[in-house]
C-alpha cells in the first residue's frame, strides 16, 4: 500500500495543491482496507516520517489537524494488529514540543520513533498470517476465493483459527475485510476489488468487468458457454 493512496490533489481554476484524504483516513481508521492492517501501518508511518518537519525550512503538507488525524488511524489501526506501542506525540504541534524537549539527543529522528512499531509488525509479519477462517469468538476473519490454482494452506493456531498460504499465494484472492453476520454483498466486494492494484485507473464499469472475469475463471465449469451472472454475486 502506497501513502499516496491518503493524499488528494485538490484542483482550482489557476491552481492545485495536495492535501490529506479524509474519507479514506477516517475509513481505515474503522475498519481494516484492501490491503491490510500491516500494510496500512507501515504506509501511515512512511506518511508521517515523509511529512514530520525535519528542518524549519520544511512545514510539509498536512496541518496540525490532518497530522493528528492519521496518527489516531494509526493507533487504531495498531490497536485491531494487537500491538500496543507508545507514540510520544498526538499531532504536528506536539510533535514541534517533543523535538524541543529532546533536541540535544536522536531521540527526534522520526525513523528511530517509529522503530518499536516497525520491528512489532516484522514480528507479527514472520509469526502470522491471518488468512485464517474463524477467530476464538467465531468473528468471519478473511476469505479466500476465486483461486486459480488450488493453494496449499497450514494450520498456524488452530484454536484461533490462525492459517498460512504456503503455495499459490498469488493465485486466489484474499478478502481481508469485515465481514457481517448478513453476509457479504456486491457492492462491498467491488469496493474491495476497487483497491486491488491495477484497479484504480479504470472506470467503474470496466472494475466490475475484471472482476466478473476473475471469478468466472475460477468456476470448475469452463467448459460451458454461459456462467450464470447470478453465481458471480453470491
Amino acid at each position: 500500500m502506497s501513502q499516496e493512496l491518503f493524499m488528494e490533489t485538490v484542483q482550482g481554476d489557476h491552481y492545485s495543491y495536495r492535501r490529506l484524504n479524509r474519507e479514506a483516513i477516517n475509513e481505515l481508521r474503522t475498519a481494516p482496507g484492501a490491503s491490510g492492517d500491516e500494510e496500512a501501518a507501515h504506509a501511515l508511518i512512511d506518511l508521517l516520517i515523509d511529512d514530520l518537519p525535519q528542518d524549519p525550512e520544511h512545514d510539509g503538507l498536512m496541518d496540525n489537524s490532518a497530522t493528528g488525524a492519521v496518527i489516531r488511524c494509526l493507533k487504531a489501526v495498531l490497536r485491531r494488529l494487537g500491538i500496543e506501542v507508545e507514540i510520544p506525540f498526538h499531532d504536528k504541534q506536539g510533535y514541534y514540543s517533543f523535538r524541543m524537549e529532546h533536541q540535544s539527543g536522536l531521540n527526534t529522528d522520526l525513523t528511530r520513533v517509529f522503530a518499536p512499531v516497525r520491528a512489532a509488525l516484522e514480528r507479527r509479519e514472520q509469526t502470522t498470517f491471518s488468512g485464517g477462517l474463524r477467530g476464538l469468538r467465531g468473528e468471519l476473519r478473511n476469505l479466500i476465493f476465486a483461486a486459480a490454482q488450488k493453494p496449499e494452506i497450514v494450520w498456524r493456531d488452530v484454536a484461533g483459527g490462525v492459517i498460512e498460504i504456503t503455495k499459490n499465494k498469488d493465485h486466489c484472492l484474499l478478502y481481508d475485510r469485515p465481514v457481517r453476520a448478513s453476509g457479504l454483498t456486491w457492492s462491498e466486494l467491488g469496493k474491495w476489488w476497487h483497491l486491488q492494484d491495477g484497479m484504480y485507473g479504470m472506470s467503474e464499469h470496466l472494475r466490475l468487468q475484471a472482476l466478473l472475469k476473475r471469478l468466472r475463471g475460477s468456476l470448475p465449469c469452463l467448459s460451458r458457454p454461459i456462467v450464470s451472472r447470478r453465481r458471480c454475486w453470491l
